[in-house]
């Protein structure tokens, strides 16, 4: 994946987190209207928000696996160009390792350093 794969990858994540949210915003005004018919009425009014609302979250629960799987692939697709490059920079990688290693070890000897002088 190159750079324009992984921002349009963003995107569409962002893209459907947005949806679903919108989604969800629904379901709940639904099920508030819901909740408000049956507290006065009964019958036919309540029959058909309770099918708007369970229409509403059948839709909310296809869009959530929907969304589940697409971040599920996207995690593999990052883990995969993360494997490549590891394997294309091996050395690259160990003095990454190597220098964040360093740096932490001089950030604890520090801390330490400075909490024994009181």
């Amino acid at each position: 994946m190159n750079a324009n794969e992984h921002a349009t990858a963003r995107s569409l994540e962002r893209i459907a987190a947005d949806r679903m949210r919108s989604d969800l915003q629904m379901l709940a005004a639904d099920a508030e209207q819901l909740l408000r018919a049956t507290a006065d009425h009964t019958g036919d009014r309540i029959g058909e928000v309770r099918a708007r609302v369970l229409e509403s979250l059948a839709g909310v629960k296809a869009r959530a696996g929907d969304f589940r799987d697409d971040t599920l692939n996207n995690a593999r697709a990052a883990g995969r160009v993360a494997d490549d490059y590891v394997h294309d920079n091996p050395w690259r990688i160990v003095a990454i390792g190597a220098l964040a290693g360093l740096g932490l070890g001089l950030l604890v000897g520090l801390v330490r350093g400075s909490s024994s002088d009181y």
